[in-house]
């Protein structure tokens, strides 16, 4: 897991990550019926995929492996913990964390808390909460994601969803992740561009030398399959003065898919093949056509020459 001292070493070029490039759609489906991809990437080469499958009500979470990231065995309930890439290492180097976002049914609360392990395995419902919105995330808490830089842990965050202010925030902890405090109300500086085109659904990728963080941009309107497409994915960079900068371009867009529709790209997750190769999952709304329109997760790969 992340703990870095530094992010970059140098000012030398070679240390830098390489260019972003795109990611060009594999064929098929990952998961049919799937959302919510969480992959992680085994140091033996496996790949672990934990995702929601909305058939169920409320959905169920299920895990399942593949050898070369396309092809996935049969799903199981059975979640193996030691696998899980919302586990997070702290900075003591001796505590795991699993954060948790929560709400109230009728979406009039929401908060995040949080279990803890030593072994990362076996875990336990820490006492109190870790964090609640702001007055500035009018009282909303979205898709968020946890960083360990340095000896803090950051949490970036969507919040004021349904608003016009709507983007990704970051807060921090000095506490080996225990309270955080809001830092940064504009992580990634979009809060002018209106409702819808701010960005979102934030996960970041851990490289050798630096930390890339793919959003999601959905547009002024939501999917309406058979007749709207939507969801661009674009990346940043974490500098070495700990600046979120954009890249330049589009990672991937729906318009990238020619073998079936998609209509929309949702919570991009990217990993690192054991050969070196970047794969990203994303839940998607795909269909043939608009009389066939379900969830599913679906795959691009990287090409950095793009």
């Amino acid at each position: 897991m992340l703990g870095c001292e530094k992010l970059l070493n140098d000012n030398d070029s070679d240390q830098l990550p390489k260019p972003a490039g795109k990611f060009i759609p594999d064929f098929g489906f990952r998961i049919e019926n799937g959302s919510n991809p969480a992959p992680f990437a085994d140091k033996d080469g496996a790949i672990y995929l934990f995702y929601s499958d909305n058939r169920y009500q409320p959905p169920k979470r299920f895990m399942t492996t593949s050898t070369d990231g396309l092809n996935f065995d049969n799903p199981t309930e059975v979640l193996d913990r030691s696998r899980n890439p919302f586990n997070k290492l702290m900075p003591d180097g001796k505590t795991w964390r699993h954060y948790q976002l929560n709400w109230k049914p009728d979406r009039s609360e929401y908060w995040i808390n949080s279990e803890s392990s030593t072994d990362g395995i076996h875990f336990k419902k820490d006492e109190g909460i870790r964090y609640v919105p702001t007055e500035s995330d009018s009282g909303t808490l979205g898709v968020f994601d946890i960083l360990v830089v340095d000896n803090a842990v950051w949490l970036l965050y969507v919040g004021a969803i349904g608003y016009s202010t709507s983007n990704v925030r970051l807060a921090e902890s000095n506490d080996n992740g225990l309270s955080f405090q809001l830092l940064l109300p504009n992580v990634f500086n979009d809060s002018q561009k209106g409702l819808g085109y701010d960005h979102r659904d934030p996960r970041s990728h851990i490289l050798e030398n630096g930390i890339r963080v793919y959003t999601m941009v959905q547009g002024l309107k939501p999917p309406h399959p058979g007749h709207r497409a939507v969801g661009n994915i674009y990346s940043f960079i974490l500098n070495d003065t700990n600046d979120f900068i954009q890249e330049d371009g589009v990672r991937l867009s729906h318009m990238d898919f020619t073998n079936y529709n998609v209509w929309s790209l949702n919570d991009p997750w990217v990993v690192t093949m054991q050969n070196g190769t970047h794969r990203m999952y994303v839940a998607s709304l795909v269909g043939i056509d608009s009389s066939d329109v379900h969830w599913s997760i679906i795959s691009a790969t990287w090409d950095p020459t793009k």
